[in-house]
């Protein structure tokens, strides 16, 4: 780079000059002084080399490792933590789901037996629907019936007369059966052609 170069931000893309004002307010820095100290970390960094490096590397800000007897005794604890909040956590997931399915259960029983009570009326209604209808048709038959009964009741007027016209019917007959005084039967057609 030229080493009289003029000083401008004018080929600083949008991005960046949005982010170095975010940066700068999370800093609570004004921008130029935000910029300030950016561009002099930058600088002193190349300028130092590997040291200023290593430092700001995350390894040189490690804490010294703990003894593995430690670590295993810390996991352990974790472990039983995790486990025993698991467990905590299963009791009252069955208590929730007790205490929320168990009134769903009720409902559906009780429904059951709602749906079960609506069948039986179904069926009683049905028989009585059924009833009814044989009951129409018993009063069409007696209605048939009671239509019988008074043609009887004519016809049995009918039947004096009827049998006093047979009476005097019946005792013409016999009078024309009888022979005359005096005359002789005569023989019928039948009894004179078999030669009786």
């Amino acid at each position: 780079m030229n080493d009289v170069a003029p000083w401008s931000v004018k080929g600083v893309d949008p991005e960046c000059r949005e982010a170095a004002k975010v940066a700068a307010r999370k800093a609570g820095m004004t921008l130029g002084a935000w910029l300030n100290r950016a561009i002099m970390l930058q600088a002193a960094s190349e300028l130092a080399g590997d040291t200023l490096r290593r430092q700001n590397e995350p390894s040189a800000n490690r804490l010294p490792a703990l003894p593995t007897e430690k670590i295993v005794q810390a996991l352990e604890a974790l472990a039983r933590e995790v486990r025993e909040e698991n467990r905590r956590l299963a009791e009252q997931n069955r208590k929730l789901t007790e205490d929320t399915l168990a009134p769903v259960a009720r409902g559906l029983s009780d429904l059951g037996k709602d749906l079960e009570g609506m069948r039986s009326i179904s069926a009683q209604f049905t028989a009585a629907q059924e009833a009814a209808l044989k009951l129409k048709e018993l009063g069409d038959v007696g209605g048939r019936i009671g239509v019988a009964e008074s043609k009887a009741d004519r016809a049995t007027l009918a039947v004096p007369p009827l049998e006093r016209a047979l009476s005097r019917l019946s005792e013409r007959l016999d009078r024309l059966d009888e022979p005359a005084p005096g005359r002789e039967r005569r023989r019928g057609l039948f009894a004179r052609l078999l030669g009786l």
